[in-house]
This record gives C-alpha cells, structure tokens and sequence, in this order.
C-alpha cells in the first residue's frame, strides 16, 4: 500500500509532484506536512502536501504532532 501511495498519491499529482512539493515546503520553511487521507476503514488512500504556511501552532491541550485538518481556527 504505501508503494502504490507513493507512486500514486492523489488524483492530481504524481511521485515527482509530492516529493517535489515536500522538498520545496522543508527548503523554503524548515518543515513540511503531508496529509495522509483516509480511507472508510481508516487506512490512508491519498497523500497530499499541506503548504507549510497554511498551518499554524496552537497552544494550550493536549500536545500533538498531528495536525488536525477539520478544526477551524
């Protein structure tokens, strides 16, 4: 499975495209973010690149390295 993920990671990117975009997000910012998308079963079915300045910390709970998609801010 994460060959194929890695060979195809969504419907609009290639493996060149995401290695790129992750490469150019850790060049530019330091870090970058990959979201992996999943599946009904809970398993990750895409892999997108989240661009570094689109997230943002948030202090106070739990301390986490997961980034939460869904929360609005």
């Amino acid at each position: 499975m994460c060959r194929r993920l890695i060979e195809n990671p969504n419907p609009l990117d290639t493996s060149f495209d995401l290695l790129y975009e992750l490469d150019l997000f850790m060049e530019l910012c330091g870090i970058a973010y990959l979201w992996a998308v999943p599946n009904g079963a809970g398993k990750p079915c895409e892999l997108w690149v989240i661009p570094s300045h689109w997230v943002w910390p948030r202090s106070g709970g739990k301390v986490s390295n997961i980034v939460d998609p869904t929360s609005s801010y």
